[in-house]
């Protein structure tokens, strides 16, 4: 975990996470183990979701700065990715319904991936 994460908001993470997976499991009807979550992630991206490694990466200085949008957004897309890599390809409109059922819509990918969209210091997401 990095050193400017509190252990507080590594918790809100992870049950962000589970719930989202948990949503998934009953949509879909079948089995998805929860991601790794880890807090590698550098640059102006705020997540990418890993198919091959089953996990969540974070960017922890907009973790930090934007927490309510990486709870309510960032998080439940990372794991609409995995979803749809994983179960759904070809079902576009149910990948759609996985991430609207926890907030952000399937166009959030084009807006929302880069610091431009979370001005370092604002802790507001744009």
């Amino acid at each position: 975990m990095d050193a400017e994460l509190s252990e507080q908001l590594h918790y809100l993470a992870l049950k962000t996470l589970s719930r989202c997976i948990e949503r998934a499991r009953h949509y879909f009807e079948r089995d998805f183990p929860v991601p790794a979550l880890n807090y590698k992630l550098r640059g102006k991206a705020a997540g990418k979701a890993y198919l091959q490694t089953w996990e969540v990466r974070l960017n922890p200085v907009l973790f930090v700065e934007n927490q309510q949008a990486f709870i309510d957004e960032v998080i439940p897309h990372e794991v609409a990715h995995l979803i749809y890599l994983c179960a759904v390809r070809s079902r576009a409109p149910a990948w759609q319904r996985v991430a609207d059922g926890h907030e952000p819509s399937i166009s959030y990918c084009a807006k929302h991936h880069t610091l431009t969209q979370y001005p370092v210091g604002t802790g507001a997401h744009v």
